[in-house]
């Protein structure tokens, strides 16, 4: 049997028997099937069990007669309460379960007593982890909520309030048909007056909110410090998880998340540190190396300019203003350099070929050179970038180090190669100005952007990616 979720389990929940049981069939979601199939449903099992089970499961003493027009009524409206159906499922001894899944499967939709509200819930998990339905639900964990039986979505634009109007809009059309809503249920208006370019997306149907409380783990109320990922994520092979993920963490970026419009770089920001840290998490099996700060309202987590291009092909945005701004940045490449690798063809047998060098006389100096690369020699070279012929930057900035940190480093350098390290006291930077060292770095290490303008074939192939 294919991966099936537990729809009784989302829809139906304790509050709903808590005040009155009798009362519950009023409340509950209802199931809208086939006419036929629901006689055959009621058909399969004796009137006078499912009666006696009816009233003792809402401890009533309803006649026979009532019942049976109740029965009726279902019938000719098409839609039946979920746990009579469960009652149903139940009097099949051994086979309920079965029973139950095969009446899941045949379900049009999901609705109320009164059918003013309805949506088609995804059941098997290949449609549960379908990258539209994920995106939507990391838009709701970064910038969404679930409150009185309605989700809320908001999206503000810095450059104009109709560009968060023309997203929404968008949105409502995917809500549709993704999730089978009714398009009056669903609906864009002006978020609050003290921001007028802020717009809200509104859908209210009470048992489509249990669902994505209870699939995906969205939370009802105030999200504060507990929304995380879905953990519907634990149950995918690892060959099938990584195009569901990127679709949940695109969500998460066009919610909470910021392009800046004067550098390279992506900003998030949560009050969940676990959501941050499963973020950082992600990414880093992308290859795309985050750094994180915490403050006073919550945890804030940046991609930096050496991944900016990386990020965008892997992970992107469907958000209008973002695509504008990261298009536009990705033709302008980085200024700084950064270590991408040893020049082979100046090493032989392992050994670093100083007859390929310059201008090196370590003993005019006292200077001390490596013969041959080692794991702490490269990890070092991540921080000196050679400026010119004789002077090499030491770089903290893209490096997420604090000071102690970065000193420790300055102390290992200076170790390495007996020299000295001094400090620009305009700029504050940091540098070694010997001839020696700059040309071995030169000669055996190779520097360089840690990424090229786009063309036009890539901002082409990011357009269509970028489309909602």
């Amino acid at each position: 049997m294919k991966s099936i979720i537990n729809l009784y389990g989302a829809l139906i929940r304790k509050e709903d028997f808590e005040r009155s049981k009798k009362s519950m069939l009023n409340k509950c979601s209802y199931l809208i099937l086939d006419q036929k199939f629901i006689k055959n449903i009621f058909d399969s099992v004796r009137f006078t069990e499912l009666h006696k089970l009816y009233n003792e499961y809402l401890g009533i003493n309803s006649k026979s007669y009532s019942f049976k027009h109740r029965l009726k009524v279902w019938i000719r409206k098409c839609r039946v309460p979920f746990p009579i159906l469960r009652l149903v499922a139940f009097l099949h001894g051994k086979n309920e379960i079965e029973v139950l899944v095969g009446i899941v499967k045949k379900a049009r939709c999901v609705t109320e007593r009164s059918g003013k509200n309805f949506f088609s819930p995804p059941v098997l998990l290949k449609d549960i982890i379908d990258e539209k339905r994920l995106y939507e639900i990391g838009f709701t964990v970064a910038d969404g909520t679930l409150k009185n039986h309605q989700q809320d979505i908001c999206d503000g634009s810095s450059e104009s309030p109709y560009m968060s109007k023309f997203f929404l809009r968008k949105l409502k059309e995917r809500k549709v048909y993704l999730w089978g809503l009714k398009p009056s249920s669903i609906a864009v208006c002006k978020g609050k007056e003290r921001n007028r370019n802020m717009w809200k997306l509104t859908t209210s149907c009470k048992s489509f909110i249990y669902y994505i409380n209870f699939v995906y783990g969205v939370p009802l109320g105030k999200k504060h410090n507990i929304v995380k990922e879905p953990e519907i994520f634990n149950f995918i092979q690892n060959s099938a998880i990584l195009k569901p993920q990127k679709a949940f963490y695109r969500g998460v970026f066009d919610g909470d998340g910021s392009a800046s419009k004067q550098s390279s770089s992506i900003n998030l920001w949560s009050t969940s540190k676990i959501l941050i840290k499963q973020t950082e998490k992600f990414l880093k099996k992308l290859d795309i190396q985050p750094s994180i700060k915490i403050d006073r309202n919550g945890f804030s987590l940046t991609i930096k300019s050496d991944d900016y291009k990386k990020f965008a092909f892997q992970i992107g945005t469907h958000h209008p203003e973002k695509s504008k701004t990261i298009i536009k940045r990705l033709k302008i490449p980085p200024k700084r350099h950064i270590f991408i690798g040893l020049k082979r063809k100046n090493i032989e047998n392992n050994c670093f070929n100083f007859e390929k060098t310059k201008n090196i006389d370590t003993k005019k100096y006292k200077i001390l050179l490596p013969l041959k690369p080692s794991k702490k020699l490269i990890i070092l070279a991540n921080y000196l970038i050679p400026q010119d012929q004789h002077k090499l930057l030491v770089m903290r900035e893209g490096n997420d180090l604090t000071f102690n940190e970065f000193y420790a480093i300055l102390n290992e350098i200076q170790t390495l190669f007996n020299c000295k390290i001094y400090i620009n006291p305009c700029t504050k930077a940091y540098f070694i100005n010997n001839t020696t060292i700059t040309q071995f770095f030169r000669t055996f290490f190779e520097y360089g952007k840690s990424w090229n303008a786009i063309n036009k074939a890539e901002e082409y192939e990011l357009l269509n990616k970028f489309k909602i």
